[in-house]
């Protein structure tokens, strides 16, 4: 009842299930007379047949339920990263993509393109590239996500810029949103904020502080996850503090990891452990 052309893709079904997943999308009813597809593709042969019992009908919609099924199976989770680095925050959502690769899911990460993270993981998973960090890029990583994913059932976010690109696109594509949280700085308290965590599926965190930030802007308990520790308290100790004592900041060399704050903390370090030794240890990056 349609003169609507049926789309065939291939995308890991038969022609037959992409007939049928079309038709289930037109509302077929049991007053009309929907019609299978048959493709014998090693003989290249195609043949109609026409529904005409309501028990075949109902197997009809039984088989189009299944392959919907099937159909979820087929779609992808992606992970939003959007920061350029490969800093722990991006290996830790990177290890998470791989475990999830690991119990058979299919997945996808969208992370900064030309950056050390892509250059990183490009050859590993599939990637979408997104423009930047900042309003401007990523109101355009997520025009450029709702342009090219149309198989994806599920969105992870990893960062602040990521979540908002996971809401709307949640929103638009009807798909749940999970905030990842492996950074520890405090949850921000304003409106828009907290607006996206009552939305969310679930929120991941790592450490029982950060539930506990999270349990003000959260009107579910149930939704927030916390990691169990992953530090085996037997073997990593605090050691004793030696004579010759050392003090070093490992990371790059950026303004978000505190090299200024030790800096300037130095002076009242030294009145209370003279003679310490400082390095700092890390790639030139932002400063």
């Amino acid at each position: 009842k349609t003169n609507q052309r049926l789309p065939v893709s291939e995308n890991g079904f038969p022609a037959t299930a992409e007939i049928l997943l079309n038709l289930a999308k037109f509302g077929a009813k049991c007053s009309e007379v929907p019609l299978v597809l048959r493709y014998d593709l090693k003989e290249g042969r195609s043949s109609i047949k026409i529904i005409k019992t309501i028990f075949e009908y109902i197997r009809l919609i039984a088989m189009i339920k299944l392959l919907r099924r099937n159909d979820l199976k087929h779609k992808k989770i992606l992970h939003i990263i959007n920061i350029p680095w490969y800093s722990g925050l991006s290996r830790y959502a990177v290890d998470m993509a791989r475990f999830m690769e690991y119990s058979g899911e299919n997945v996808i990460l969208a992370v900064v393109g030309n950056s050390p993270l892509y250059e990183k993981i490009k050859n590993l998973y599939e990637v979408i590239q997104l423009p930047g960090r900042g309003a401007i890029n990523s109101i355009r990583g997520l025009l450029r996500l709702l342009k090219v994913r149309n198989d994806i059932k599920s969105v992870f976010a990893h960062t602040g810029s990521s979540c908002f690109i996971g809401f709307i696109l949640s929103i638009i594509k009807r798909i749940p949103l999970i905030r990842s949280r492996s950074e520890k700085g405090r949850v921000k308290r304003n409106i828009f904020n907290s607006l996206i965590h009552k939305y969310v599926k679930a929120v991941v965190v790592p450490t029982r502080a950060i539930k506990n930030d999270f349990m003000d802007i959260i009107d579910k308990q149930d939704k927030i996850f916390m990691l169990p520790p992953v530090v085996d308290t037997s073997i990593f100790k605090i050691s004793e503090i030696p004579e010759n004592r050392s003090l070093s900041l490992v990371g790059r060399l950026d303004e978000v990891k505190g090299h200024k704050i030790l800096i300037e903390s130095l002076p009242e370090i030294k009145k209370e452990c003279e003679g310490v030794n400082v390095f700092f240890v890390g790639k030139e990056e932002g400063v």
